[in-house]
C-alpha cells in the first residue's frame, strides 16, 4: 500500500493531514515516529520573544527506509509517495540531500500548508528525533 496523504482544511487556513502509512514486509519501525505520524520541528525560543512552533509535518520515511526516485515519483520501500501535491513532490525528487537510505534515527518529513493570504507553504527535510516533536491538531 502506498504512503497516502490527505489534506482537510478546517475554518478556512488550518489543514490537518491525515494519513495511511506505508506497509513493507521487510521494513521495520523502530525508531521514536513511525510513517504517517504528524510531527513538527522544535524551534529555539529566546526567553524574551514569543513563544514559536514549527509547521506540523508528516512522517514519511523512517529509520532503515530505503528513498529513491522514479521519474517525477518519490518512493519509500519501492511504494509511491502520494497525497502531496505536485509542487512539493518535485522539491524533494530534485534536491540532491534526499538520502538513498534513512540513516539511524533520521526521519523524512514533508507537509504543506495554506496560509491566511492563500499562499501555500511547502516544507520537507530530513531531521532526528531530538529536533521532532508530536504534533497535535485539533479540529475544532
Amino acid at each position: 500500500m502506498p504512503v497516502i496523504a490527505r489534506a482537510v482544511v478546517f475554518s478556512g487556513a488550518v489543514t490537518l493531514l491525515i494519513a495511511l502509512s506505508i506497509s513493507d514486509p521487510g521494513a521495520t519501525q523502530t525508531g521514536r515516529f513511525m510513517r504517517g505520524d504528524r510531527v513538527r520541528e522544535i524551534v529555539a525560543t529566546p526567553a524574551s520573544g514569543p513563544t514559536r512552533q514549527g509547521m506540523v509535518v508528516m512522517v514519511v520515511a523512517v529509520p532503515g527506509d530505503r528513498v529513491t526516485v522514479n521519474g517525477s515519483q518519490l518512493l519509500v520501500n519501492d511504494q509511491v509517495v502520494e497525497g502531496f501535491s505536485s509542487e512539493l513532490v518535485a522539491m524533494v525528487v530534485h534536491s540532491n540531500r534526499l538520502p538513498e537510505k534513512m540513516t539511524q534515527d533520521q526521519y523524512l518529513v514533508m507537509g504543506e500548508y495554506a496560509v491566511a493570504d492563500d499562499s501555500v507553504v511547502l516544507k520537507w527535510g530530513t531531521y532526528s528525533s531530538a529536533k521532532l516533536e508530536p504534533a497535535a491538531v485539533s479540529g475544532k
